[in-house]
């Protein structure tokens, strides 16, 4: 939608419930890549962070307990 916006400006972008604008919003980010090497080298300059993530990962699916006298065989023979 947002390629189509930015071809068709001109383009109704608007719904039963919602309409779509796209905005351009200019923001002024500091850039560390740009500072002379001996300040980012500097540990004087860096401070150690703690973040905690919380994940969800999927468990692994349990195999069926064995039953005994599984699997039946039409054979006759007994398996042990």
């Amino acid at each position: 939608m947002r390629q189509l916006l930015l071809q068709r400006p001109d383009l109704a972008a608007q719904g039963r419930w919602t309409r779509v604008e796209l905005i351009t919003l200019r923001q002024s980010r500091f850039a560390p890549s740009l500072l002379p090497e001996p300040i980012l080298n500097d540990p004087q300059y860096r401070r150690e962070r703690c973040v905690q993530v919380l994940r969800c990962l999927p468990l692994p699916v349990p195999l069926p307990p064995v039953r005994p006298g599984w699997p039946i065989r039409r054979d006759g023979a007994a398996l042990h």
